[in-house]
């Protein structure tokens, strides 16, 4: 495989990629440029053609071009000739030849088109002394740092006048913790600027090398901090929290099979339904009702006594049961919790098969909080204990009932949206698969769903709503986008098969064929991607915002430029894998130039940034990220170390800046929610003895803490939380803490327990860690969400294992176990612990039947080991005549083979 065979296949595929936008109508900016030469040659696919209002053009002006393409040479090759008068102005310095010569070959591209007068000009803008030599010796070897000093320079004449006012102004390096602390530096810079020094922000320009790197960050803290920016804000569309949700439904749709396209995972689902932005219509859920009503409505019927129903009839009962259960609602909580319940990660078949046998199983919720509950045939009612807080400690060990009703609701909803998922086709024609993804979304309500919080009387985010209705139109945009995409590939598809050998019966050749939905999707999501939404315009007046590119011949009082590290300025030098630079030098031999991406890469940059530094004339701050955004540690520029060499003998001031509170001075706060932090730390750490370093006045701190309350930056709220905290942080116990200081309530606990009432030590712990979380779980009976797992759980695996145990040793009470056929007693002891699983099984469908049997497996593995252990201990015992009577292995219940002498109080230790 030789290059000429390389050459030819890159030729073949550019010219059917030409064929292409030719046939349908289509162009790109490549294309727009070679047209707009073939304009100029007078020739357009082999028509003369003729521009008029050319020959009336008297002046061109080409301003700050340094770097042409090669098409916009060939531009200028045939444009400059043609024009009367023509003025060319470039940025330069005659002092510093070697910065510029990256650009030679441009320069010299220009006086081969045409004899130019070269004229040069000085510069006599004022400049500040610290800044006045970057123009002379940054990235000037020949220039050196032993040079004559900055004042003998100027007398010279060979400087441009220095500012009095200006003469000690430094040259900053602001050391940042991360990005974001980075951008917010020079916010609080430019905002100190303005108020204390008199600058405008016309005056002030931040530069940064890539402005699409920096653009969101900087849009973010101007807008905290109240500068205006000339950034355009900008939002990718898959970023909107509405396309968002789309996409989650496409990735649903993706299935690799149609199996699994039809059969979805309940989690998948779940997240469907929590996003959101999916519902279903009236009509939808007035039809499950109808239905749920003939099939479940019995699940609603009330069993629980009678004091109920004297408060209430039947049917305000049922009114209010439907309410909390989110029957004939979309409910998404109660939806999700009740697939968690069920299996999240179970497909959508298997899904409602185990909700259908837990209905069977649980018709009430009495019934499901006995799951793993012992059958009556072995245990009876539980000994009563004093104890509240074990019992409460036993009940939050049991799975949380779900009420069948709710999970009867759920399954019905997760099975009308998985018949709305099957039902899309498999293939389709392009516009088929949109009206069919157009109408899968018309069920799920998606349009309505967006555009609800302009239906509410108060709507609290007028922006966000707005965005997501701009988010749809991409949505459908992308999906039109995508129909003709996939149109016009079919087309050049067909006449590339029409002109090949003849493959497939004549009667097949040529017919459009049809596309997978998969395929379709991806097709959309990827003209979704190529979407961008202006949310907001920028602001003409404010803060300029200039990539490094675009500085040059600007003038700025003050000039930040951001991002000085290794990869960021200087940007990595990139390689085309296509044509790598030894390529492209062989084809420029051969009159093929192709875009410049050579070694004089480097020197570019470094160019840049001798544009970028020089257009200061008061004050240059230069700023770095010690980190990255993913915490990796960053290398400074050595742009830096020219720098210093540059400005020698004055050194730059480094300043190092982290994010800490503390750290952060109240002189150098700019916003209201910082100032109101370090007003209250400030005055917090007044209350103690110690890191009383950089504090204010007492009295100071009063005052700036009543006209902040007085301005309304700290809210009475805030302000009610911070002395609740506080009381909270004192020495004793208080009302905060879980203490109930009303009289009457303490009287009527006192009588309730009395003084010998006995209290669970994890009880005491939990109030003791959190008294929050002791008030949700004892007072609000918050318990938390069950979800069934794919393992048995620790629990319910012990209390099996001892229900097993005591089955079998009540068979041979009495009985010397050595003495009898072992292999037998293992067969009884497996029948046994068959039997008791095959009971959980009933009650306890499992979520994999093949994880619950190996589980069941392992588990007598451990009984066996359990028996030897017996044989084991009975013959050490047998000498003294030991053999088991009594068995109370049933955890608090009382068996009919108790011991009658056992005593029903509880064990006490004391000492003497």
């Amino acid at each position: 495989f030789s290059q000429t065979d390389f050459d030819r296949e890159v030729a073949l595929i550019y010219a059917a990629y030409s064929d292409c936008l030719d046939r349908f109508g289509l162009t790109d900016e490549d294309a727009d440029q070679l047209r707009a030469l073939q304009v100029l040659r007078g020739e357009l696919e082999g028509r003369k053609v003729y521009l008029p209002w050319l020959s009336r053009i008297d002046l061109l002006v080409l301003d700050g071009f340094f770097d042409f393409t090669p098409v916009q040479g060939e531009m200028l090759r045939w444009l400059i000739p043609s024009m009367p008068n023509v003025i060319v102005n470039l940025n330069g310095d005659e002092r510093n030849q070697e910065i510029f010569r990256p650009f030679h070959s441009t320069i010299d591209h220009l006086m081969a088109i045409d004899g130019f007068d070269l004229r040069r000009g000085s510069d006599p803008g004022l400049v500040s002394e610290v800044v006045a030599p970057l123009r002379e010796r940054l990235f000037n070897s020949e220039g050196g740092g032993g040079g004559p000093c900055v004042k003998e320079r100027l007398a010279a004449g060979k400087m441009p006048a220095v500012r009095p006012q200006d003469a000690s102004a430094p040259v900053f390096l602001f050391e940042c913790s991360d990005r974001e602390v980075e951008i917010r530096s020079i916010a609080k810079e430019i905002k100190s600027l303005v108020l204390k020094d008199d600058y405008k922000l016309s005056d002030i320009a931040v530069v940064v090398r890539e402005r699409a790197a920096y653009a969101e960050a900087i849009l973010r803290v101007c807008a905290d901090e109240s500068i205006p920016c000339n950034l355009e804000h900008r939002v990718e569309a898959p970023q909107i929290p509405a396309v968002r949700a789309g996409a989650k439904l496409f990735q649903l749709l993706k299935e690799t099979s149609r199996e699994d396209l039809k059969n979805s995972r309940a989690s998948d689902l779940a997240h469907l339904i929590k996003t959101g932005y999916f519902s279903l219509s009236k009509e939808d859920l007035k039809a499950l009702v109808e239905v749920f009503d003939k099939q479940f409505v019995v699940l609603l019927r009330d069993k629980s006594g009678t004091e109920r129903s004297q408060s209430f009839d039947a049917a305000q009962r049922q009114d209010r049961l439907r309410a909390s259960l989110g029957i004939g609602q979309w409910a998404p909580d109660i939806i999700e919790n009740v697939i968690a319940y069920v299996g999240s990660e179970l497909r959508a078949n298997a899904w409602l098969d185990r909700a259908r046998r837990l209905i069977d199983l649980f018709p009430s919720p009495e019934a499901a909080r006995s799951l793993i509950a012992d059958n009556d045939d072995h245990e009876e009612t539980t000994v009563a204990t004093p104890d509240e807080a074990a019992e409460e400690l036993a009940k939050r060990k049991r799975p949380v009932p779900v009420h069948p009703a709710a999970i009867a609701w759920t399954s019905m909803i997760l099975g009308h949206l998985q018949k709305l998922i099957a039902d899309l086709p498999a293939e389709a024609d392009p516009e088929e698969l949109r009206g069919a993804l157009m109408m899968l979304l018309d069920h799920l309500d998606f349009s309505n769903q967006v555009r609800k919080p302009f239906q509410k009387t108060d709507p609290s985010d007028i922006p966000q709503a707005i965005a997501d209705v701009r988010g749809l139109e991409s949505l459908r945009r992308a999906m039109a986008a995508a129909v003709r995409s996939v149109k016009f590939a079919s087309e050049v598809v067909s006449e590339a098969r029409l002109s090949g050998r003849a493959s497939k019966p004549l009667l097949t050749r040529g017919l459009p064929k049809p596309v997978a939905l998969s395929a379709f999707i991806d097709e959309v999501e990827r003209s979704l991607n190529s979407q961008s939404l202006l949310i907001s315009d920028a602001n003409r007046d404010g803060l300029r915002v200039l990539e490094a590119t675009d500085v040059r011949g600007l003038r700025f009082r003050a000039v930040f430029i951001a991002g000085m590290i290794e990869g960021g300025f200087p940007l990595r030098a990139s390689r085309d894998w296509l044509y790598p630079h030894e390529e492209r030098e062989r084809l420029r031999k051969y009159g093929v130039i192709l875009e410049d991406i050579s070694t004089d890469t480097l020197l570019k940059e470094e160019h840049y940034f001798y544009q970028a530094a020089c257009r200061a004339t008061d004050r240059l701050y230069l700023t770095r990220p010690l980190t990255t955004d993913d915490g990796n540690e960053t290398v400074a520029s050595y742009y830096l170390e020219e720098l210093q060499r540059a400005i020698a003998p004055v050194e730059i001031t480094r300043v190092q800046i982290r994010g800490d509170v503390d750290t952060r001075e109240i002189e150098h706060i700019s916003t209201v929610s910082e100032l109101a932090l370090a007003l209250v730390r400030q005055d917090e750490r007044h209350r103690h003895h110690a890191n009383r370093r950089a504090l204010l006045p007492k009295k100071q701190i009063a005052a700036l803490l009543e006209t902040a309350k007085l301005h309304g930056y700290i809210s009475p709220a805030a302000l009610r939380r911070i002395d609740i905290e506080r009381e909270r942080n004192g020495e004793r116990f208080g009302r905060f803490d879980g203490e109930i200081t009303n009289e009457g309530l303490r009287a009527m606990l006192a009588q309730h327990f009395g003084p010998d009432y006995v209290h669970s030590a994890s009880a005491l712990s939990t109030y003791g860690n959190c008294a929050y979380r002791f008030f949700a779980g004892r007072v609000l009976r918050l318990e938390p969400r069950s979800e069934a797992a794919l393992d048995l759980q620790a629990i319910d695996a012990g209390k099996l294992l001892h229900d097993i145990l005591r089955r079998f040793f009540e068979q041979h009470r009495k009985q010397y176990l050595p003495g009898q056929d072992r292999e037998e007693l293992r067969r009884q002891l497996a029948e046994v612990a068959d039997q008791v699983f095959d009971e959980h099984e009933r009650l306890v469908p499992p979520l994999n039947r093949r994880i619950w049997e190996i589980d069941c497996e392992i588990r007598k593995l451990i009984l066996d080991q359990v028996l030897l252990h017996e044989f084991r201990l009975q013959e050490k015992t047998r000498e003294r005549g030991i053999v088991p009577v009594y068995f109370e292995l049933a955890f608090g219940r009382a068996s009919q083979a108790s011991d009658p002498k056992s005593s029903p109080d509880f064990l006490k230790i004391e000492r003497s």
